[in-house]
């Protein structure tokens, strides 16, 4: 049994079905119109987004449409990770990972998640324990957030809820699977040329992987057989998708015919945590 949806509503699943004669259900035609739509998702969807059998590797993803990957492995105990904003950080709305790593001593800094045209962002939003932003219906169910260690988590929010006291910091994400059991995936023609920036925990760390050319069908299959991760997340993607290292490593290219590295509010920042730790990345 997984989580509810938290905009699953009494009021909500009323508006599904009435009851005709002698109380008995009757669709209306919004709910037979959704179940068409699903029956019909069912049938096209294993055809057009399909995931081979076999274990997906670096080297499938690869080979698929020469998509590119900058995978970041976060072992548990050797990094600390932080939230911030642009605002806070460099006294702009918007700014470029490689200006938030340099203005910062953070060793990896990624994109955050969705926004708005204003930079506002697209839910929940906390910082240092303060809430910057209400959690919003239909804009993710996924709450990535850091205890007081530094350690990142992703849960549902209505699982985030109980917990809301222990998080510095949090996150309203997409969020794509968990225990197996998938919840969120969208499958567009075009889906394929954009990159996306999926953020998975195992019972090792965390490993956040950006991809060029792939979809979220695919990637979410990738994290949780490459990487065995439990609960699979999505940061938001497009243009946004990036990820830059004080080694020098970047997700992006400053080439012609290379997606130019968009602007962004939030961000998440990875620190080493001790002497000897490890915070392994690959550009591909």
């Amino acid at each position: 049994m997984y989580p509810p949806h938290p905009g699953d509503t009494p009021r909500r699943a009323q508006a599904a079905g009435g009851e005709g004669r002698r109380g008995v259900p009757t669709l209306t035609r919004r709910a037979f119109l959704a179940g068409l739509g699903l029956t019909t998702a069912s049938i096209l969807l294993p055809r057009c987004a399909s995931v081979p059998d076999r274990r997906i590797t670096v080297e499938t993803l690869r080979n698929d449409d020469d998509a590119r990957l900058f995978v970041t492995t976060l072992p548990h105990g050797q990094y600390r990770a932080k939230i911030v904003t642009a605002a806070d950080t460099v006294g702009e709305t918007f700014a470029r990972t490689a200006r938030i790593l340099e203005a910062t001593d953070a060793d990896i800094c990624v994109n955050g998640s969705f926004f708005e045209a204003d930079g506002s962002p697209s839910g929940l939003l906390i910082i240092d324990g303060e809430e910057r932003h209400p959690f919003i219906e239909d804009k993710g169910d996924g709450i990535l957030y850091t205890d007081e260690d530094g350690a990142l988590d992703l849960v549902f929010m209505n699982q985030f809820v109980p917990i809301r006291e222990r998080a510095v910091d949090a996150i309203q994400i997409n969020l794509l699977s968990m225990d197996g059991m998938t919840y969120y995936r969208t499958w567009r023609r075009d889906a394929r040329r954009l990159p996306r920036n999926l953020i998975g925990i195992h019972d090792r760390g965390v490993v956040d992987v950006i991809y060029k050319d792939t979809n979220f069908v695919l990637g979410d299959e990738y994290m949780k057989r490459a990487y065995q991760c439990r609960v699979v997340g999505a940061l938001d993607g497009g243009g946004s998708a990036s990820a830059v290292s004080k080694s020098g490593l970047a997700s992006f290219r400053e080439a012609p015919g290379e997606r130019r590295e968009v602007r962004v509010p939030t961000f998440v920042l990875f620190y080493k945590e001790g002497r000897g730790s490890v915070i392994e990345t690959v550009s591909g």
